[in-house]
């Protein structure tokens, strides 16, 4: 499983509920975690041009035509096979880097189960955590029900969210084992 971070939101508190979260995997599930920073992978500001695959072949089969920085973490994404994405809310929305980040990749998401940790504003972020389903849906991504949901970001606030976040963490291993068998058996065809 990867914990993505990176979405634009405090840094540090997304690092702390990436431990968080990498520890009741490991607990709950006895999953491992590897977290993936956006900020650190530096991904290009722009997404793709419209209509141009995000594979390596351009949409005239020119290969390398992807940023090196796009090549060099698509790897970390194809290996896992479920994620978390922990983002921030801004104006009720998500964070342009994290949805950038999502437009570079289509392979890499295909088949795999997203769970959303969401924090910020009245709602703790359930406008972004809802947008980046439809987002990830369109992606071929399968979002699990049920996101984690925290007010702000406070550590202390974590405690109270253990035991939604160890039923969202279930459910995604579940969906990453009935996804990994299913792309086994028949690789999806997008």
């Amino acid at each position: 499983m990867a914990i993505v971070i990176g979405g634009g939101g405090a840094p540090r508190f997304e690092a702390a509920v990436a431990d968080w979260l990498t520890g009741l995997a490991h607990a709950g599930t006895g999953l491992e975690a590897a977290t993936i920073d956006l900020a650190a992978a530096c991904l290009p500001a722009d997404p793709p041009p419209l209509g141009a695959p995000s594979g390596d072949p351009d949409a005239d089969g020119a290969p390398g035509t992807r940023p090196c920085s796009v090549r060099d973490l698509a790897p970390w994404l194809a290996g896992a096979d479920a994620f978390v994405v922990v983002t921030a809310e801004y104006h009720h929305g998500v964070p342009g880097p994290l949805k950038t980040a999502v437009d570079w990749f289509d392979a890499e998401w295909w088949a795999k189960p997203v769970g959303f940790c969401s924090y910020g504003g009245h709602a703790g972020g359930s406008h972004a955590a809802h947008q980046l389903r439809e987002v990830f849906a369109s992606a071929h991504a399968v979002p699990v029900p049920d996101p984690v949901a925290v007010r702000s970001p406070d550590t202390a606030l974590l405690a109270g969210a253990a035991r939604h976040a160890e039923g969202m963490l279930r459910r995604l291993d579940w969906w990453a084992r009935a996804l990994r068998s299913a792309r086994d058996r028949c690789p999806p065809a997008f």
